[in-house]
């Protein structure tokens, strides 16, 4: 039992709620309900009978004889019948208007007309309004109110090329539809709209401060992108002679409802992002992010051995605006990163900042220098001053050794001599000591001097 009354009931839904087919179906309802009604009351009310009123006809109008008697009753029902419509007319006729009035005053449409309009297009299929998208907007003259656009359906929707259109019912989303010629139901609105064309984008400048605490700008970014036609990342479908657009389900639904609200400056009330608005937010997070990730002098003067270093630092920051283009429904085609520059309040003191810190690596590079030959040359005198002792160890050994064996001398003489000698060998290696260590006192005195500023 409950299955026949589900049938009986969705049949009832059908009849009630789809359009086209059922507006035919309500449209002659409304004519047989008057019609019945017409007879009814014809039946009911009318005291004089067709047949007396024939009999009357022909004795007022006997040359009138040849006039076929159904053709006099015809006459008679349309004199005296139809009179017993104007009640349900009018009925229905009051009943649209009212409704008209009521759609009217929730939209707030400038004119009554074109509540009429959508009333007798809604209930009886009646003069259903025409919407055409091109060019990724909808192509309404300007002073000019379209229902399809302020209210929704029923209507026809013609999508041109190069556009696709996403609709929405009341709970969810219902299609997605591209390059045709649409009827759009009750309940039904046009929720967005893309062009499947390339897009450039452009960004003035980006703010952020590096890695190791500086403010830097980067201006004049490009970059160009186009729905995503893929359902993964590097995923593309080229384009072809029978598909000349190639677009992603997916990717329509994400430019949709992944977007973020913002406050508009003008007015200060919380609304929609438009999705190239999204898109220039996402490029310019990932570069913020990048910015954020790497030192002053890593984007500035890179270090890109046997490489061009824009294309380098182009190819990382490719990486995180694909994801994030991917979130709203986008693929990044081309990218631009422009060029770096300091802020303007941080110009100054970055720019001697640099100049101390290059001239320090060049002072610590000429010191590493300086000191390796200061360094040989120590070595070189430690070496000869060792060569020197060793010699002059060698001569006093020898004249130790010669010390006392002239010849023709005393004994006694032969020790004055030896004496003599070695008080001359001892002040000579009293003097070389001294020497040496002057030489040390000047050569540590030079190095404890700093370097020039």
């Amino acid at each position: 039992m409950y299955k026949y009354w589900w049938r009986f009931q969705a049949n009832i839904n059908r009849v009630v709620y789809d359009e086209r087919a059922s507006s035919v179906v309500r449209l002659l309802f409304v004519i047989s309900l008057t019609f019945t009604l017409v007879l009814l009351g014809y039946n009911l009310f009318e005291k004089q009978l067709p047949v007396y009123w024939v009999q009357e006809f022909k004795a007022h109008f006997p040359y009138l004889f040849w006039i076929p008697v159904t053709m006099v009753r015809i006459t008679h029902f349309i004199v005296y019948g139809f009179r017993h419509a104007i009640i349900p007319v009018a009925a229905f006729v009051g009943i649209v208007l009212a409704s008209a009035y009521y759609v009217q005053d929730v939209y707030e449409l400038p004119k009554f007309k074109l509540a009429r309009q959508y009333i007798l297009a809604a209930f009886l299929g009646i003069n259903y309004p025409r919407l055409h998208i091109a060019e990724g907007k909808k192509q309404i003259p300007l002073g000019e109110v379209n229902l399809i656009d302020t209210i929704g359906g029923p209507g026809y929707v013609h999508i041109r090329p190069g556009n696709v259109v996403l609709f929405e019912s009341l709970r969810s989303p219902s299609s997605v539809r591209a390059n045709t010629f649409n009827f759009i139901s009750r309940f039904e609105t046009i929720k967005e709209i893309v062009s499947l064309e390339d897009q450039h984008g452009f960004i003035e400048k980006v703010g952020a401060k590096t890695k190791d605490g500086i403010e830097i700008m980067m201006r004049d970014i490009h970059f160009r992108y186009r729905l995503r036609t893929g359902r993964r990342v590097g995923d593309h479908e080229r384009r072809r002679a029978k598909n000349p657009y190639p677009f992603s389900v997916e990717a329509v639904q994400d430019m949709a409802y992944n977007r973020s609200v913002s406050l508009n400056p003008s007015t200060r009330v919380p609304e929609l992002s438009k999705w190239h608005t999204t898109i220039r937010l996402a490029v310019d997070g990932a570069i913020t992010d990048y910015i954020k990730a790497h030192k002053f002098d890593q984007l500035t003067a890179p270090n890109f051995e046997d490489a061009d270093p824009r294309a380098e630092i182009a190819k990382a920051m490719n990486t995180g605006i694909r994801m994030r283009l991917r979130n709203v429904g986008a693929e990044l085609l081309w990218f631009d990163i422009g060029h770096f520059a300091v802020s303007d309040r941080m110009k100054e003191i970055v720019a001697d900042q640099r100049v101390d810190t290059w001239s320090a690596r060049w002072d610590g590079d000429a010191m590493v220098v300086r000191s390796y030959g200061e360094a040989r040359r120590l070595a070189y005198q430690d070496m000869g001053r060792a060569e020197g002792q060793a010699d002059l160890l060698l001569s006093i050994i020898q004249a130790l050794d010669e010390v006392g064996f002239e010849e023709g001398y005393t004994e006694g003489e032969r020790q004055k001599q030896r004496l003599h000698n070695l008080r001359a060998i001892i002040w000579a290696r009293v003097a070389q000591i001294l020497d040496t260590l002057a030489d040390e006192q000047r050569s540590n005195s030079q190095n404890n001097q700093l370097p020039p500023g």
